[in-house]
């Protein structure tokens, strides 16, 4: 993978393990950034064509990524107000149910709390041993369930859920099927028909190699029909430039029916001006990951997680989550007999940098980390609990 960490000069600086909290940005990523910001300082609005091309090559290659269509693909600035925008797009009735995991991250489970002054309720899943199972969703599925919203992997363990027949079962039900994939996207391959995701969300900061405060949301057709947007703006409408056509939208006992004039498919969940340049830099990382092979990029991550766990255990310290490799993503994570946080500090004065999550250490090793990386990592805390 020499060919491929020469994009990421940051390799040079530490050992960098921790994509599950945010990835190294490669350079073509930063280079695509500042020409975007270079076309804001020189031509200011005057380069707004080369902003939209950011967003028109953004969406292409997130369809291309999850076997969509660039009209199913929108963008907003984090997870949680991806969510937030479909949670809040759904006519509740009162008693609506929400199924969600127990331990999941917040971005996931505030949104769905905050409906419940809006009559839904939420049920909480039980994590086992940090194993979300789709099994016990399945169980869980009753005649009030609106919403079944999970992460595709965990974000504390790495254990990736078995999605393709609790898909099916959403669909059949015709309940909302949400994912969350910012653990996922870009370290295993998604088929958003074939799993029959209504919505999925992911930042593209991890896994994905792109900047801050992007995060691409999908939405199916038939959600997308069903969904009305919470928040909107210009970038909501059909017709963006007419910015006083409202005046002239039909009104009945003077409310005005906006459903007409938004726009077709996801972009109705953009609200105003997008961070054109961060687009564009998601757009880039989209397509360096394309250019450096997508299959490769997850056989290497695969075969680096599969080595973190294999030496974790060796050591006879304990694995969190995955039991079976088929269970991982690009995480593991493992509980030592010393004392974490010490641990933990020891490696960042060694200049390695990895997570501390819920009194457990996590590794998350990308496309530009090595195998000796990983082991010189595992040795190093090894060594501190000497």
């Amino acid at each position: 993978m020499n060919d491929v960490r020469q994009h990421f000069p940051g390799v040079l600086r530490q050992t960098y393990l921790n994509a599950a909290a945010q990835s190294l940005l490669p350079t073509p990523v930063m280079e695509e950034m500042s020409d975007s910001m270079r076309a804001h300082n020189e031509l200011g609005i005057n380069a707004f064509a080369s902003y939209l091309d950011g967003l028109i090559r953004a969406r292409s290659a997130g369809a291309r990524l999850l076997g969509a269509r660039p009209e199913q693909i929108a963008f907003v600035g984090n997870t949680a107000a991806a969510i937030s925008q479909v949670a809040g797009g759904i006519d509740w009735n009162d008693g609506d149910e929400i199924l969600v995991g127990d331990e999941e991250f917040p971005a996931i489970v505030l949104p769905w709390l905050a409906q419940q002054p809006r009559g839904a309720r939420v049920r909480f899943v039980p994590t086992e041993e940090g194993r979300l199972l789709a099994d016990r969703f399945l169980e869980a599925i009753g005649p009030r369930t609106r919403v079944v919203a999970v992460s595709h992997v965990q974000w504390t363990s790495g254990y990736c859920m078995e999605l393709e027949e609790l898909g099916r079962v959403c669909a059949e039900r015709e309940i909302l099927f949400c994912v969350d994939a910012i653990q996922s996207l870009g370290v295993l391959p998604i088929d958003v028909e074939k799993l029959k995701i209504g919505v999925l969300a992911a930042d593209g900061r991890k896994w994905m190699m792109g900047p801050q405060g992007c995060t691409l949301l999908y939405v199916s057709d038939d959600w997308g029909r069903e969904l009305r947007p919470p928040a909107v703006g210009t970038m909501t409408l059909a017709n963006p430039d007419g910015l006083l056509d409202y005046r002239d939208w039909d009104r009945e006992n003077g409310v005005v029916d906006m459903e007409p004039h938004l726009q077709a498919g996801a972009a109705r969940f953009e609200t105003g001006f997008h961070n054109f340049c961060g687009l564009a830099g998601l757009a880039r990382a989209m397509e360096f990951a394309e250019t450096v092979g997508r299959e490769r990029i997850q056989t290497h991550i695969a075969q680096l997680t599969r080595l973190a766990a294999k030496t974790v255990q060796e050591r006879g310290w304990t694995v969190w989550g995955p039991h079976q490799d088929h269970e991982r993503a690009g995480i593991t994570t493992f509980s030592i007999p010393g004392d974490p946080t010490l641990v933990y500090d020891h490696l960042n004065r060694n200049d390695i940098s990895i997570s501390l999550r819920e009194g457990r250490l996590r590794i998350a090793p990308h496309v530009y980390n090595t195998e000796d990386e990983v082991l010189h990592c595992i040795a190093t805390i090894q060594e501190a609990l000497r």
